[in-house]
């Protein structure tokens, strides 16, 4: 996302702080709601994280980014992604749900995860994805393909399919 776009967001949202009636809340009641509920929400929205080194990037996309500050973590709804490293074929990620963590490099896929590249699939339930380790932990219901039937592989007669339950 764009920086001067966060600066736009903000300052609009900074602007309207303290317009219109005092809320009739109880304290405790409207401390939870604020803490329960993100203070930016965008559509349309892309989120980049780069290795400082330039060995690998990262880009989500989704249709509704939601976070507590400018700063993140954002919540994305559906959210698309790619991984680019040098060297290595792109991975390709999508979900129903995802949290995108710019200061740990941290990406948190859920429901209907599937990440593919070359060769390969990995469809789960859930899967942390650690960007600086290169680390993929996935739980729940997980299903990994190999060969033909996998997503963007090339054509060959070699297959193999690994499914873990529970």
């Amino acid at each position: 996302m764009r920086p001067w776009l966060i600066s736009l967001c903000l300052v609009m949202v900074t602007s309207t702080i303290g317009c219109g009636p005092p809320a009739s809340r109880p304290p405790e009641q409207a401390a939870s709601k604020a803490a329960s509920s993100p203070s930016l929400e965008m559509g349309g929205s892309e989120i980049r994280i780069a290795d400082p080194r330039g060995e690998w990037e990262f880009e989500a996309r989704s249709a509704r980014v939601k976070a507590a500050s400018a700063e993140g973590p954002y919540q994305l709804a559906p959210a698309e992604g790619e991984y680019r490293a040098q060297g290595r074929a792109a991975v390709q990620m999508r979900a129903a749900r995802a949290q995108v963590n710019k200061q740990t490099g941290m990406i948190e896929l859920r429901g209907a995860v599937r990440i593919s590249s070359e060769g390969w699939t990995l469809d789960s339930e859930r899967v942390s994805y650690d960007l600086k380790r290169g680390k993929v932990v996935a739980s729940g219901r997980t299903k990994l393909t190999f060969g033909r039937e996998a997503v963007g592989a090339p054509q060959t007669d070699r297959r193999q399919t690994r499914e873990r339950g529970r």
